[in-house]
């Protein structure tokens, strides 16, 4: 009725500024439910995978030889760790973009927000990227593993499966967090974003010797640090002169560099686990974290160099 009123919210011309802040927020809610819609597929997986039967032991005859549950397949075994591996991976990687946040509102030293917040604005495109695109992977590995009923609106993974499709699409399609992550985040204050992501996977590293950790993982992990640091520099400088030609690389630039960051998650939660199993406690439980952190470490990491 005439009476409609607009009030300016922040300084003039800074809209899109202001709209990342809560963007950036929305991106890492569409990580939480990423990281989820793939933990709850795997648990599923798990739990069907154990009571569901077919087969029997290797060179048994005997029709009346009871049947195995499926978890005993061998490929039933490596869909499971994979899914362990993704899913456990997804959830480290934004518990500690959480705290990355806490760390830049309230962290006491000027120094230490700063850094957290850098840190937070390189990981967020790469927290919203991989357990959207990575959980599509675990999402399918679960209708894999339930067979012809996965594929059935009866059971839950193929309706979770549409559901994980959304999160590479809503708040920034994959395309734009790959533009983002090499065409911003990394190249930030003359590469400090990348610089600072690099000095904590090293970081990383350095305690995993230290624990005990494999010294394989540690020097396969320490191998593709160089390495994704070297291509970043060189398609960098491709950006000065032909900024089209970097960013025809930034899908594979960030598959890369999601495996990186995830296989730092993983070292770190192969050192926990074990300082966990040298003072005999929940031996399975940390032993699970290093099989995982091996298959990922020793399986995953290695695509880098293809990348």
């Amino acid at each position: 009725r005439d009476d409609c009123h607009g009030y300016l919210v922040g300084e003039p011309h800074q809209g899109v500024p202001y709209m990342f802040q809560m963007m950036n927020e929305a991106r890492l809610m569409v990580a939480g439910n990423a990281t989820a819609t793939a933990a709850v597929a795997y648990q599923e997986s798990l739990a069907y995978a154990r009571e569901r039967t077919q087969g029997r032991t290797s060179g048994a005859k005997d029709p009346k030889t009871p049947q195995r549950p499926i978890v005993e397949h061998a490929d039933v075994r490596r869909m499971l760790l994979r899914q362990k591996a993704i899913v456990e991976g997804a959830s480290s990687l934004l518990l500690y973009s959480a705290r990355c946040v806490d760390l830049a509102h309230y962290a006491t030293e000027e120094a230490e927000r700063d850094r957290a917040a850098l840190l937070l604005d390189t990981l967020t495109p790469i927290a919203k990227t991989f357990p959207s695109e990575f959980g599509f992977e675990s999402n399918a590995l679960a209708i894999q593993i339930h067979g012809g009923y996965g594929y059935s609106s009866e059971y839950l993974p193929e309706a979770w499966l549409r559901d994980q499709k959304l999160n590479s699409i809503h708040e920034g399609t994959t395309g734009i967090q790959g533009m983002d992550l090499l065409g911003r985040k990394v190249r930030a204050k003359g590469g400090a974003g990348l610089s600072v992501l690099t000095s904590e996977v090293r970081k990383a590293i350095d305690a995993a010797r230290s624990a005990a950790v494999s010294a394989p993982w540690c020097d396969r992990l320490a191998e593709e640090v160089d390495r994704v640091e070297a291509v970043t520099r060189k398609l960098a400088e491709l950006g000065e002169s032909n900024p089209d030609q970097m960013l025809w690389h930034s899908d594979d630039y960030m598959t890369m560099t999601s495996i990186l960051v995830v296989g730092w998650r993983w070292i770190e939660m192969a050192t926990a686990a074990q300082k966990g199993i040298a003072e005999g406690r929940d031996l399975d439980f940390y032993r699970g974290k290093l099989q995982a952190a091996q298959y990922w470490i020793m399986t995953e990491v290695p695509r880098i160099r293809a990348l």
